[in-house]
């Protein structure tokens, strides 16, 4: 029996898509957005491979460092300020509500893991009004890419045994819509 759901934040619940505009205002063509979501996971996959850890919030401005360089573009101190704390506000997905309301009407238990800073994600899901919803969240301070997250027996100790007991994987994007998730539980 499944009694805990593992979530994962940016872009899995909250929608980064609400930067597109100040990302188009920015760098003047339509894909800057993804080049620059595209580069934050690539070095946190990176990192993760050899073994180093670097906060995602922290991975994102060096990225967008690198995006206004590729764009040739200078840094400009208020533009950076203003997409960072954008995505530090991130809305949820328009059926993260739903379904988080829904899941705890069958009493499951929710959690939020991240390599993000733990400061980080109590902001973004207190912005999204998501904070409720969460049993706990966990900065787990290790790549995605490394097979220790599922060794961390004090933090995702129930996710190795939530794992091997399901099917389901752990990336619960939109789960209603995408996955028909309500029909297999």
């Amino acid at each position: 029996m499944i009694n805990t759901l593992f979530f994962d934040l940016n872009e899995t619940l909250l929608d980064i898509r609400t930067l597109q505009t100040i990302f188009e205002e920015s760098f003047d063509h339509p894909g800057a957005l993804h080049q620059w979501l595209t580069k934050t996971l690539f070095m946190s996959n990176t990192l993760g491979i050899v073994g180093e850890y670097k906060g995602f919030d922290a991975l994102a401005e060096e990225a967008l460092d690198q995006v206004f360089m590729e764009n040739r573009r200078l840094p400009s101190a208020p533009i950076k300020d203003r997409i960072l704390s954008q995505f530090r506000q991130l809305p949820p997905h328009d059926d993260v509500i739903p379904s988080l309301e829904w899941l705890k009407t069958k009493g499951l238990r929710c959690v939020v893991i991240s390599n993000s800073t733990q400061e980080m994600m109590q902001e973004q899901l207190k912005h999204a009004g998501l904070t409720d919803y969460f049993d706990n969240t966990y900065s787990v301070g290790i790549s995605f890419t490394d097979s220790a997250i599922f060794n961390s027996v004090n933090v995702l100790s129930p996710l190795r045994d939530f794992m091997a007991n399901s099917s389901l994987s752990l990336k619960l994007s939109n789960i209603f819509s995408r996955f028909s998730f309500k029909q297999q539980i």
